[in-house]
């Protein structure tokens, strides 16, 4: 099943490109006595196939080309949006008024189009690249506590390629700035592929210089697992951070920790996620309980928790697919509360496949929990 949609995504992706190429090549014939086919097709041919090698090969370490094509992947994203809402408008205007563009006015268009593009571009990138500190408190009620308790969450780096030793160092220093009780990581830690993990050893040095009271704790994300999912686990393990796979663990009789296995990894994850209502239910009316949940989709299983945090969706990361996931989910980022259960959803500390946020932007979330 994951191979036939690796295969049909590649055919959209490979169509996308080609229609980019189509766009410039129409322009091009009209100014050009010669053809610019090669000229075109042969550059983006090549910058498909060094995306597609980035995704497809995960057991591989593309360095250069890798990186390359997840940029070009990012900027394809850009040029097809930008570009069909252009053909879109023509299309239209043309309906209307019973005329074609002269080849001048198509020019200027892609122009427009092109400028555009390099704009929101650069601008993506300037966004991804700046991570903010998003402060949230939320109020539990406990019996046996009062005062508070400061989490400092980060999710989403998707390690690999684009998102590196740079980037950690930069989240590390934030989260000590923030002088958390625990630092929790709900998931895609991994962009899938270990291989593409440069400086390996500074990126462990890096994950020990986290200061809490109470440790760092880290649940599984769909991207976390694949082939080289025993290389993830043990680097993890190696930066002295405590993976929770659904399971429990009790912080300083404070307050108790969940962290779940992904709902639907891509790939080897070891065994399967399992139901811990049980485990739950027992704990329930003892200690506040906050869930680690990278998939936000699964608040639903949750009847004896007190706060789920979760990530996964970027916020959609480039509008206009931010007005998707808020669609696709009960809550896509931010705050929500219903029957007494509140969920917080990260945007984020990374980006996954094009390093580029429009709409959205890269965090680390700060959690004052007050005990009531």
């Amino acid at each position: 099943m994951r191979s036939i949609a690796l295969f049909l995504v590649s055919i959209l992706y490979g169509l996308a490109n080609f229609y980019i190429g189509n766009r410039i090549m129409n322009i091009a014939k009209n100014y050009f006595t010669f053809n610019l086919s090669l000229c075109v097709y042969l550059p983006i041919l090549i910058l498909t196939l060094s995306s597609l090698a980035a995704y497809l090969q995960p057991t591989k370490n593309w360095k250069i080309i890798g990186t390359i094509g997840i940029y070009w992947f990012g900027f394809v994203i850009l040029a097809f949006i930008i570009l069909g809402m252009t053909d879109i408008l023509i299309s239209i205007i043309s309906h209307i008024t019973k005329s074609s563009f002269s080849a001048n006015i198509l020019l200027i268009l892609r122009i427009t189009d092109a400028i555009i593009i390099f704009m929101l571009y650069a601008i993506g990138i300037y966004t991804a690249n700046r991570i903010e500190i998003t402060p949230y408190e939320v109020n539990i009620n406990s019996t046996n506590h009062a005062g508070t308790f400061k989490i400092a969450m980060f999710s989403d780096l998707h390690l690999g390629y684009v998102n590196g030793a740079n980037r950690l160092e930069e989240i590390v220093v934030k989260i000590n700035g923030t002088n958390p009780d625990i630092v929790v990581i709900p998931g895609d830690f991994f962009d899938g592929n270990y291989h593409a993990v440069q400086e390996t050893q500074e990126i462990i040095s890096l994950l020990r210089q986290i200061e809490s009271t109470y440790g760092t704790y880290l649940s599984w994300g769909n991207h976390d697992a694949g082939d080289t999912y025993e290389e993830m686990k043990n680097l993890i393990m190696s930066a002295n951070i405590t993976i929770l796979e659904d399971e429990t663990i009790t912080i300083d009789d404070k307050v108790v920790l969940v962290g779940r296995k992904d709902s639907s990894p891509i790939g080897n994850q070891g065994e399967n996620r399992t139901d811990i209502s049980y485990k739950l239910e027992k704990i329930s009316d003892c200690l506040p309980i906050i869930v680690l949940d990278h998939q936000p989709s699964n608040i639903d299983e949750y009847k004896y928790v007190d706060l789920i945090l979760s990530g996964h969706t970027h916020q959609g990361q480039v509008f206009p697919f931010n007005l998707l996931t808020k669609k696709a989910f009960t809550v896509d980022y931010g705050y929500y509360q219903d029957n007494g259960i509140q969920v917080i959803v990260t945007s984020g500390a990374g980006t996954w496949g094009p390093p580029i946020r429009i709409g959205t932007k890269s965090e680390i979330v700060e959690i004052t929990v007050n005990y009531e």
